[in-house]
């Protein structure tokens, strides 16, 4: 090893231990030497879909000098090349880092937009709400100081250029991320505490803020980088929650590959309302399992199964092991509600499923969960989701 070579790998390794900011070097052909990023490849591909490979290969072998490139997410790179008697021999690289603070949001939004395989877009946000956001101003030092590691070579900041479009190259120095919309913050978190919290009554805000203009003049795509923003940001709630990776993870691409087939803008929304009861309704299994006794978690089973028919009281509690007296104590002293007020609870959720769902009316919706009647099911609807079943479905609640 050349004595730059040991300097390279020991600012390298530094750079990596102190700032978390990842060294890459490549050979004059673009191929990957080496790297100290844990997950090369994944890394490797947002640096090539999003074009700022080729932008900052091209501009340091033609100018002879290093360059800053930034992408429309605010993710930026410094690349320094290295040349043998005017031959460009080698490019070292830093990067990415985040210019200014980003929302999770914004980053699922970008990483949809990238020609990134669905499979690995949650392992990405993993790895890219780490990275650190380092102003511009400091990382260009940064770059100065890599130069010279290279090069031997002392330079100023306005010697490292900057490619980037013009909004992006005069954002570099700004604070507010280029996808931020005022409110869409708090919306989604309201949305992500209650599946994290698997409150199955929670009331969705009526109107909710868009994520921004990621795909302009193409609202279906539109449509779907809002979803695929949501479906992952279920996803991560419900992992918070304790919901098993594999099982979120699997749900997550489920809903994400059904959201990318979709055709149509109104089947769009459709599929990310699903995935939201999807996620909502198996946190709050989850959530109702902790720290509930066998008997009263295989009685919660029995009336999921039964929803649709008229629950035989004795047989539950024979199932159970229990006479239906104590059954409904020990029910109510795990649940903290009563048995009969639980079961209209659920069939309300499943009547709130069918209103969004089906196009059954709400006459048959009442005698498919077995009410007594239309008014006693509207009744019920009402004191629980707090407007009438007509209006639900009509959207009044916003959900």
């Amino acid at each position: 090893m050349t004595m730059m070579e040991t300097r390279l790998k020991n600012f390298a390794d530094m750079m990596t231990e102190v700032w978390k900011i990842f060294f890459w070097h490549y050979d004059s052909e673009d191929r990957l030497i080496s790297t100290t990023c844990p997950e090369a490849q994944l890394f490797s591909s947002l640096f090539t879909t999003g074009g700022s490979k080729e932008r900052i290969v091209d501009e340091c072998n033609q100018n002879k000098k290093a360059a800053m490139v930034a992408d429309s997410t605010g993710l930026a790179w410094i690349g320094v090349p290295y040349f043998i008697k005017e031959v460009f021999v080698k490019l070292f690289v830093m990067g990415p880092v985040f210019s200014s603070e980003v929302s999770e949001s914004a980053m699922i939004a970008a990483i949809s937009e990238k020609a990134i395989p669905i499979e690995q877009r949650t392992k990405m946000l993993e790895y890219l709400v780490e990275l650190p956001v380092i102003q511009p101003s400091m990382f260009r030092q940064f770059g100065i100081m890599l130069q010279h590691q290279v090069n031997g070579e002392i330079v100023g900041a306005s010697d490292i250029q900057i490619i980037a479009s013009g909004s992006i190259k005069a954002s570099l120095d700004r604070k507010t991320p280029g996808h931020e919309v005022e409110g869409s913050y708090n919306y989604e978190s309201k949305l992500m505490k209650a599946i994290e919290s698997g409150d199955i009554h929670f009331k969705r805000p009526p109107h909710p803020p868009k994520v921004g203009k990621l795909s302009k003049g193409d609202p279906l795509r539109q449509a779907k980088n809002e979803m695929l923003v949501f479906t992952t940001l279920a996803s991560r709630a419900a992992l918070r929650g304790g919901m098993p990776e594999e099982t979120a993870y699997g749900l997550s691409d489920q809903y994400i590959q059904r959201i990318e087939e979709e055709k149509d803008i109104s089947e769009v929304y459709a599929s990310g309302s699903k995935c939201y009861n999807d996620f909502l309704h198996r946190m709050h299994k989850i959530k109702l399992s902790q720290g509930r006794s066998r008997e009263i978690l295989n009685c919660v089973a029995y009336i999921e199964a039964h929803l649709r028919d008229k629950i035989d009281y004795e047989d539950m509690a024979k199932k159970c092991g229990y006479s239906r007296n104590y059954l409904s104590v020990k029910f109510k002293s795990e649940m903290g509600i009563s048995m009969v007020d639980y079961i209209a609870s659920q069939r309300i959720e499943q009547a709130k499923l069918m209103l969004r769902n089906t196009q059954d009316s709400v006459t048959d919706i009442a005698a498919a969960l077995k009410f007594s009647s239309n008014s006693y099911f509207g009744a019920i609807f009402h004191k629980i989701v707090g407007v009438t079943p007509k209006d639900y479905r009509n959207g009044m609640d916003g959900g």
